[in-house]
């Protein structure tokens, strides 16, 4: 039981989050002006 719904949540959860994350700091980068 490799992928049981539970796991798969919670992996594109995290996956999800990262992304933001990633956005979110690429956003600031420009807010500042770097």
């Amino acid at each position: 039981d490799l992928y049981r719904p539970g796991e798969t949540v919670l992996l594109n959860g995290l996956l999800l989050t990262a992304h933001a994350l990633d956005g979110l700091a690429h956003a600031v980068e420009a807010l500042c002006g770097h």
